[in-house]
């Protein structure tokens, strides 16, 4: 998570950049209930898999190989 008085500067790209230089067989899976943070792993390569309702809030599933 970045604090959101550092969100928008490239925080979490530079984070998740470096996540994925070191992951060993290059596959990352996610979920997130908020539709912005699903966008943005999307600009990142993830794709969307599944969304589904838990609990009354829509899950977004993504994957990025």
């Amino acid at each position: 998570a970045v604090l959101p008085m550092f969100q928008g500067k490239g925080v979490g790209t530079k984070l998740l950049m470096d996540y994925f230089s070191r992951l060993v067989d290059g596959v990352s899976f996610l979920e997130t209930f908020q539709e912005l943070n699903a966008r943005f792993y999307m600009r990142l390569g993830y794709r969307l898999v599944a969304t589904d309702s838990v609990l009354g809030q829509k899950g977004y599933w993504l994957k990025r190989q």
